[in-house]
């Protein structure tokens, strides 16, 4: 199966473009531009199998294994969520960030564009007891910040799970992670 695939680089600190960093994925390879992305054209995989993508750039070098894909044909919410570490103990400050696109599809292309709205989110600890139920706009640049503290109780929570759902002109979406021990 021919592909197309769009690596978008950043730095993990700042969210800035990375330009002149590595991408490849299978046989190919191609360097991002100012605005951090590049696009690898006839990528081509036998029996639909996932690859492994790896970004260099200077010392750094970032691996994201298991690159499957799959065509969509209508507009999607794609989500990254992350959390500032992996072990949170009683009374400790939980920090949740996350941004939010929307990918419209237009022929062969995929354009995304910053989400707008509310999230109504829900986070549980390991057991599945309630933490935190709230919501959170997203601001300009369908971006999203979550602080809250863990009651005195709580059991050591290793990557809470969490649940979000945005709201667009009456729709719901939804993504979930579940989080798991290091």
């Amino acid at each position: 199966m021919d592909l197309i695939l769009t690596a978008w680089v950043t730095e993990l600190m700042t969210g800035a473009s990375v330009n002149q960093a590595t991408v490849s994925v299978f046989d190919k390879k191609q360097e991002t531009n100012q605005q951090g992305l590049c696009t690898i054209r006839t990528l081509s995989t036998e029996n639909n199998e996932g690859g492994i993508l790896v970004v260099e750039k200077d010392e750094d070098t970032c691996m994201v294994v298991d690159i499957y894909h799959h065509k969509s044909y209508f507009n999607v919410y794609v989500w990254h969520v992350f959390n500032d570490r992996g072990l949170y103990k009683p009374n400790e400050d939980v920090h949740i960030k996350g941004y939010v696109r929307l990918l419209k599809v237009e022929s062969e292309a995929k354009l995304p564009s910053y989400a707008q709205g509310t999230i109504d989110y829900t986070i549980n600890d390991p057991r599945g007891q309630k933490l935190e139920e709230s919501k959170v706009r997203l601001n300009d640049y369908g971006a999203f910040d979550i602080k809250f503290k863990l009651p005195d109780n709580v059991n050591l929570v290793t990557q809470p799970k969490w649940a979000f759902f945005h709201r667009v002109a009456g729709h719901l979406v939804e993504n979930k992670r579940r989080g798991h021990s290091p």
